[in-house]
Parts: C-alpha cells; sequence; structure tokens
C-alpha cells in the first residue's frame, strides 16, 4: 500500500460514522449485537418451518411453480414475500438456509438504527440499554437466526412508523400494507397508523384515505392469490384457526416470557409502555402496535411459536431501554455505552461456550437428508413436521397439519391417512401414543422404522426417549413393507 493511500483510507472510518450519524460508542453497540448474534448463529438452528417456505422457493426457482408440492396449486406459507426472495436466493445458486440467517443479522442491525431514529435521538444511555435488552434476549437471537420471516417484518413495520414520523404518511402506510405479505399481523400497523392519524392528528379524510391507499397496495395480491390458489388466505393460516384456542394468560406468558431474561425484559418495557402514553408522539403509537399485536394474539388464542414474540419482544426492549434512560437519568454513568458493547460479547461468549454448538443441523437435519437420498420423486411421504423431510425429499408431502396439504382435514387422526393412503413412508414426532400405534397392528405389520433423527446423535429408532405427549423434536422414519 502507497503512503498516499493511507490517510484517505484512514478517514473512510470516520467519515461513514459521521455519515451514518453515529460516533465510535454507538458503533461499538452496534458491532456488539452482530457479534451476540454471530455466536448465536453457532449455538442455534434453523427452524423446521422455515424449510416450509423454502421449497415453495427452491420449486418456483427451479420452474415448477410457487408449490409446495409439484401440480399442488395450495399457498401453504404465511410469508409469499419472504418466500419470492428466497426464491431469488436459490435462483442465483444459493442456499437460502446458509444466507438468510446472517441476512437476519444485517436486519437486526436495521432494527437497533431503526429503534435509535424513533425512540433515541439524542439518548445515548437510552440507547445503550436498548442494545443491551435487545441483544441479551435469548429468544430474540434465537428467532433472529431462524431464517424467519419476522426480523424483516418487524424492520418494515418500525420503517413505516418511521416515514410517519417524518411525515411521510402515504408512503408509511404504502410499506406497512405491503408487509402483509411477509406476515398477516401487517393489518394492525395499518390499523395504529390510521387510527393515529385519524383521533391524534385529527385529520379523519387523510386517514380514510391511507385506509384505501393500504387496500390498494393488498388487493391486487390478494385476488392473485384467490385466482390462483383458490383462497386469498394462506392455507396455512386457515389450517391454524382451527385449533383449540388457547388462554389468554398463557398466550401473553409464551409471546414475553419465553424464557427469564426476556420475561424479565417484558416487565420494564411494560412500564415503558406506560411512560411512552404519557409522552405522546411517536412512541404513543408504538406502545399502541405493542398492545393491540399481544390483544389481537390473546383474543384470537392461536397456538404460540417462538417467532410469533419476535415483534412484541423486540418493542418492550426498545420501551425497556427507553424506561430505564429514565430511572437511570441521575446516575452519572460514565461509559455506558462501552461497558454495555463489552458485556453484550462477554455474555454471548459464556452462552457460546456454554451452549454447545447446534445439534440439530448435525444431528437431525444432515441425517435426514441423507435419508432421502434413498427415496424418489414418486413416493408419498406422510410426516408430522414437514420442514426439513419436505425440503430433502422429492416425493409428495401428505402433511397431517393440513399446512399445504387440505385433505389432511378430512381426517380425524393421522393414523386414518395412514389407512386410507398408504403414503411410502412416514416421518413421525416421536410421542408414547405414537410408539404405541406403530407398534400394534396393523402398523406393526404393514411399516418398519429405518432410522432415528434427535439432538442426541443416535440413530436407532429403538433408543426414542420422548414417551410423553408434548412436542420435541425427535423423529423416526417409517418405510412400507415391500417398497
Amino acid at each position: 500500500m502507497s503512503d498516499a493511500a493511507r490517510p484517505l483510507i484512514s478517514l473512510n472510518a470516520p467519515l461513514l460514522l459521521r455519515r451514518l450519524d453515529l460516533d465510535w460508542a454507538t458503533a461499538a453497540l452496534c458491532a456488539s449485537l452482530v457479534v451476540s448474534r454471530l455466536v448465536a448463529l453457532a449455538c442455534f438452528p434453523v427452524f423446521d418451518d422455515a424449510f416450509i417456505t423454502f421449497r415453495y422457493a427452491r420449486n418456483l426457482a427451479e420452474g415448477h411453480g410457487y408449490l409446495y408440492n409439484a401440480g399442488d396449486w395450495v399457498l401453504g406459507t404465511t410469508a409469499p414475500l419472504f418466500g419470492l426472495i428466497a426464491s431469488l436466493i436459490a435462483a442465483l445458486g444459493g442456499a437460502p438456509e446458509l444466507v438468510l440467517p446472517p441476512v437476519n443479522i444485517v436486519l437486526d442491525l436495521g432494527i437497533a438504527l431503526l429503534a435509535r431514529a424513533l425512540m433515541f435521538q439524542g439518548d445515548r444511555r437510552g440507547f445503550a440499554c436498548f442494545i443491551a435488552c435487545f441483544a441479551l434476549s435469548p429468544m430474540l437471537a434465537r428467532v433472529s437466526v431462524g431464517a424467519m420471516e419476522v426480523d424483516l417484518f418487524v424492520l418494515c413495520g418500525l420503517g413505516a412508523f418511521a416515514l410517519y414520523q417524518r411525515q411521510r404518511v402515504f408512503l408509511s402506510i404504502a410499506l406497512g400494507a405491503a408487509a402483509y405479505f411477509l406476515r398477516p399481523e401487517a393489518v394492525l400497523i395499518v390499523a395504529v397508523l390510521c387510527l393515529g392519524e385519524m383521533f391524534l392528528a385529527r385529520r379523519p379524510w387523510r386517514a380514510m384515505a391511507m385506509g384505501a391507499l393500504a387496500l390498494a397496495v393488498v388487493v391486487p395480491g390478494l385476488v392473485t392469490m384467490q385466482l390462483v390458489y383458490g383462497h386469498f388466505l394462506s392455507q396455512s393460516v386457515l389450517a391454524k384457526s382451527a385449533h383449540v384456542a388457547t388462554p389468554p394468560l398463557s398466550v401473553l406468558r409464551q409471546l414475553l416470557a419465553p424464557e427469564p431474561i426476556s420475561g424479565a425484559i417484558a416487565i420494564i418495557g411494560l412500564a415503558g409502555v406506560v411512560m411512552a402514553f404519557r409522552k405522546g408522539g411517536i412512541a404513543r403509537l408504538l406502545g399502541g402496535w405493542l398492545l393491540i399485536y399481544l390483544a389481537a394474539y390473546m383474543l384470537g388464542g392461536p397456538k404460540i411459536w417462538s417467532w410469533y414474540g419476535f415483534m412484541p419482544l423486540t418493542l418492550t426492549a426498545i420501551f425497556a431501554g427507553a424506561a430505564l434512560s429514565a430511572l437511570s437519568a441521575r446516575w452519572r454513568l460514565r461509559h455506558l455505552d462501552w461497558a454495555v458493547a463489552a458485556a453484550v460479547v462477554a455474555g454471548w461468549a459464556v452462552l457460546g461456550l456454554w451452549r454447545y454448538p447446534d445439534r440439530i443441523t448435525r444431528n437431525i437435519y444432515e441425517p435426514v437428508a441423507s435419508a432421502c437420498a434413498a427415496t424418489n420423486a414418486s413416493d408419498t411421504i406422510l410426516a408430522s413436521d414437514i420442514g426439513i423431510i419436505g425440503y430433502r425429499c422429492p416425493g409428495f408431502i401428505e402433511d397431517a397439519a393440513a399446512l399445504v396439504w387440505p385433505p389432511a382435514k378430512n381426517y380425524a387422526t393421522e393414523w386414518e391417512i395412514v389407512s386410507a393412503t398408504r403414503p411410502s413412508y412416514l416421518f413421525l414426532n416421536v410421542t408414547g401414543s405414537m410408539l404405541q400405534h406403530m407398534s400394534s397392528e396393523p402398523l406393526a405389520s404393514a411399516y418398519h422404522p429405518v432410522e432415528r433423527f434427535a439432538a442426541d446423535g443416535n440413530r436407532d429408532p429403538g433408543a426414542a426417549r420422548n414417551r410423553g405427549a408434548d412436542w420435541a423434536q425427535e423423529y423416526i422414519l417409517y418405510r412400507r413393507v415391500g417398497e
């Protein structure tokens, strides 16, 4: 490198920070967030459900249509826009399961910077406290690297509120409405923005125009879904709506307190929501988004999966940062941002050492891929969880949960499906009931166990551990006799 080049390069970093309106301490906080997520990347696997969308994406990239099973026009992904993004990755030669977790880490950095713009301008202490909450929440980290669509959804939601704050009202509502094709809960973003414009800004005509624009954004997509797939709602949404309602308090606990650290952050965050309503402005609208989201889930009572909590946990981290900043305003805490950055990195370094590396990918996903190499496109496979088995096996997947295969809803149990369709393979979650059925006639004579897939790496079907009724990521692959 020439001496003339060195001064120019040495100025690049400070210049970039100035353009991003950052200082070195704030940059260190952002870097600590990225480091924490990179450690989480080694600790946690991709969610099995993400592979459902990835199969849609791969089929589209390979020219088979935006389908799960070839020739079966059913839209089973709740995030069709995210699937199109994954399809672009696949078309360019990438593997979505490898590319999207790092992409989500970048999106989390974007979420942090948007949170700073919305809530922490001029409040370095508050931003440091937010980063501590956002980075140290185990569930937020786990979901982030799980390759689901929720990181992009939250980024779009915060982006919509940031645009609204800057008086880009119609652009904000268009972004919020477009997020519907990432998560259906985007209707709540539109609702909060329109209600805020009507009752807080007292501009009812503009609020109605915003609602009309939101419809104009989503209706073409809904009409396309209706014409192509026969329904404007995803099949997975229809299937999940038939489940027995979860009690409201259980929903709230699963969303806000999936583990102790996130639960503690949520408690502080809810105190921050009270402060936000008193403060008004964009903080009040963000608080409204959080509360209406929680209320909708409590009223609907769906079965809760981990990633459903990403949005409320992110917002409670934001409000917890604001609350902690206000509570500690009288304390003279020097270099808090640097201390938080160091604590985040040290905390995740310890967690990474304590929590063994991801064993699901090594002991379940990779062996399933090897087992699928022995199957054919003409095979039918009945599966309890359809993610990894569908992504790796070329055959027709009979989905016992009816997320991508509507005929499943015509049967009371998966055993009725087996009796009626006699699939080539069964890929079943291990439970006490399942083991009892498979060891009894006529199934014991009709199907033989091939291999067990579990985090412990033991492939022997006789080593099945889960004898209860609760779900566990442990499977046994059975092959029909004579296949």
